[in-house]
């Protein structure tokens, strides 16, 4: 029996792989982004059928939903992060933040009031945060500093697909199928996303499991071996247990003489001190408010973009929703190359990829107030602007979140007291992360289609191209540290 437990689990190499627990992460951010967008196309027709909503309302609470989504996983973040650094496996937090994604799906998909279909986003929202910072930290926990930004990037890849695809399907099995069918989809994919999770295995317990063997080994010797010389050599034993016990007392003795001659010192009682919490610390650093300030504008503008281009693409060129969800395919295709721009920030450190992204934005952005007409070149110019900004938003998010990974590996090596091990920091750094891009999603809407409805298309091309331009100040100078310090490199 005692054999039987400690047998290895099937596969426990490739289970507890460096590639296979990325590829869990990331399909688990498909998943939670697949969950988001989904039922946007679907939720005219569940808040009048299922919530009772008038069709004069249906705007309003649209909005409502999409807000409290932000507004839970911005005030969650920080006591799962908390959580999470003091749970003893990143699994247990990970498991629980799918059984909300789970339970809060079908909520949605059942609801028969508007206070229901609210509740439900409101879980969505908390389980959006668990799921992010709890996988953030484990991808890091995994591949080090080392490889941490080419690692995360394949998450911002995985997050950008389940933006594009989401929708798309939505929109198309709801109008094929049927309203149910919508949520089945997406329960299929969480199933899988289950099946997943209990399959992979932390590298920490992997390891573990891997000693089990050699350590109820060695103990059976040692227990031998002390077996051996109680029997053989008992009196040996016996008289040298009480040698040592009569020098340990002879020093004690002597060392409570010389303190109290004066000779040695006492030693000094640590005077007692209030410890903050590791996430309220880190706030004290620049570098990381540069990259949350980072995040916060990442996730307004593309956010902003996101909610107003179906409509200006409605206005002007008169597609309907299916061609307003296809112009999302320039935008977050060329997230496919953020592997490549994480490889870089391993390597050269985040600063100068996140500087040229924002500053380029400024341009790309602006120049989207050109589209106005229903002609060829302008639906090619919008294709070829959103292509640009595309590539630049995948600049820029990549290199903050490695950064925030950077900036704990740095503290914990120069301030270990305060900060111990930089796997009992990463999730409420994350959490901070989640923070301010939630925030951001929050703010983008609103600020973009207000801005919109009252000064019109132009002006809110060109007051997003500001923002982002703006923001490329901060980078330049504190992201990868300050920008004047010799020899800057990532985590340093």
């Amino acid at each position: 029996m005692e054999n039987f437990h400690n047998k290895k689990p099937l596969l426990l190499s490739f289970r507890s792989s460096k590639a296979f627990i990325v590829f869990v992460v990331s399909y688990a951010i498909f998943v939670d982004q697949f969950v988001y967008a989904v039922i946007v196309p679907v939720m005219p027709f569940s808040l009048h059928q299922h919530g009772g909503v008038s069709d004069d309302h249906i705007q309003y609470w649209v909005s409502v939903l999409l807000s409290v989504y932000g507004i839970a996983s911005f005030v969650v973040s920080p006591f799962w992060g908390w959580y999470t650094d003091r749970s003893s496996s990143r699994r247990i937090p990970f498991l629980l933040s799918l059984l909300l994604t789970a339970g809060s799906t079908i909520m949605i998909w059942r609801s028969s009031s508007i206070a229901l279909q609210v509740a439900g986003r409101v879980l969505q929202g908390s389980a959006a945060a668990f799921i992010w910072i709890t996988g953030l930290a484990m991808i890091a926990d995994t591949v080090g500093q080392k490889d941490v930004g080419q690692s995360l990037a394949y998450m911002s890849m995985a997050m950008m697909i389940g933006t594009l695809v989401a929708p798309l399907l939505g929109g198309v099995v709801f109008a094929r199928v049927g309203y149910d069918a919508v949520f089945e989809m997406t329960l299929g994919l969480i199933g899988l996303d289950i099946l997943f999770r209990f399959v992979m295995i932390e590298r920490k317990a992997a390891k573990d499991g891997r000693q089990e063997d050699i350590l109820e080994t060695s103990s059976h010797l040692e227990r031998a071996e002390i077996v051996e010389k109680a029997v053989i050599e008992p009196e040996k034993t016996i008289r040298e247990h009480d040698v040592e016990y009569a020098e340990a007392e002879r020093n004690h003795r002597l060392g409570s003489t010389a303190q109290e001659a004066g000779k040695i010192p006492a030693p000094l009682k640590p005077r007692g001190r209030v410890r903050l919490p590791a996430i309220l610390i880190l706030l004290s650093s620049r570098r990381l408010i540069s990259a949350l300030w980072g995040t916060l504008i990442q996730g307004t503008l593309f956010s902003g973009l996101e909610t107003v281009l179906p409509l200006q693409t409605q206005a002007v060129f008169g597609w309907n929703s299916e061609g307003g969800g296809l112009i999302f395919l320039p935008l977050t295709l060329t997230a496919f190359s953020g592997p490549a721009i994480g490889w870089f920030c391993d390597r050269h450190g985040p600063r100068w990829p996140a500087f040229v992204g924002f500053l380029l934005l400024c341009p790309f952005l602006t120049l989207l107030r050109l589209v106005i007409d229903d002609t060829l070149n302008q639906k090619v110019l919008l294709c070829v602007l959103l292509t640009l900004a595309g590539f630049c938003f995948t600049m820029t998010l990549d290199p903050l979140m490695a950064e925030i990974a950077y900036v704990v590996e740095q503290k914990a090596k120069d301030d270990p007291e305060t900060y111990g091990s930089a796997e009992k920091v990463y999730a409420q750094a994350f959490a901070l992360f989640s923070m301010a891009w939630s925030l951001g999603n929050t703010v983008g809407p609103l600020f973009a289609g207000l801005i919109r409805d009252a000064a019109g298309w132009g002006t809110m091309s060109w007051a997003l191209g500001l923002i982002g331009g703006v923001t490329a100040v901060p980078i330049g100078l504190w992201c990868g540290g300050w920008i004047f310090k010799q020899d800057t490199r990532p985590g340093e």
